[in-house]
């Protein structure tokens, strides 16, 4: 998600193909303009329900279009406002410095919020939001 978030903001678009599996291309994941719709179109199912620990447990051989996609909106969501990219710079820091990622409760605080619930429930409203586009 964040070679992706690099890859758009260097490039202007998103030229990389995303495959589930490493075998089948995704469905509107091959043009970087449709992903933030694609990514919305997924979250209007009730039962889909992203998150941070879902995140965190992703294996990138694994990845589910919908993870996939969380982390890309996680990075857009973090690094398009400056206290939220330096406390994810800040806790990247330390999760290489202990070789260890943080849990989903140190991720929420160190974004500011008190539980996981809450982190999900700010990155699922701004991935429903305008601003992400």
């Amino acid at each position: 998600g964040f070679a992706y978030y690099l890859e758009g903001e260097i490039c202007g678009n998103i030229t990389t193909e995303v495959t589930y599996g490493g075998v089948a291309s995704v469905e509107g994941f091959r043009n970087g303009r449709a992903w933030p719709a694609t990514i919305k179109n997924l979250l209007k199912n009730p039962a889909v329900k992203p998150g941070i620990d879902k995140i965190l447990k992703t294996e990138v051989s694994k990845a589910q279009p919908l993870m996939i996609g969380s982390t890309f909106a996680l990075m857009h969501w973090t690094l398009r406002d400056p206290a939220r990219a330096k406390a994810f710079n800040e806790m990247l820091a330390t999760a290489i410095k202990d070789a260890k990622s943080p849990d989903p409760a140190a991720f929420a605080k160190a974004y500011g919020f008190d539980t996981p619930e809450a982190f999900d429930a700010a990155l699922v409203a701004y991935m429903k939001s305008d601003q992400f586009k």
